[in-house]
């Protein structure tokens, strides 16, 4: 999701539309990313919008693997849980 724009947003929302329409209940969905804050915004809106139960996790061991502090690393993940 480069951008917020409604172009990509329609684009998003079709592919999680179908990624809804493909996963058997209780399924899980796992989504990388670095997490900006117009996905931030789109998934903490979308998921729970259908029902969808959603986790927002830091990966902070990916963090610490990189061993260089002198730049600015944020990789998280969150899951949505059908």
């Amino acid at each position: 999701m480069t951008d917020g724009s409604a172009d990509v947003v329609a684009f998003v929302d079709k592919y999680l539309s179908e990624v809804e329409r493909v996963l058997r209940v209780g399924g899980r969905f796992v989504c990388v990313s670095l997490l900006q804050e117009h996905i931030l915004k789109h998934v903490l809106n979308w998921f729970p919008s259908r029902g969808w139960m959603v986790r927002v996790c830091r990966c902070e061991d990916a963090e610490r693997s990189q061993g260089d502090s002198s730049t600015f690393q944020f990789p998280v993940f969150f899951s949505g849980l059908h």
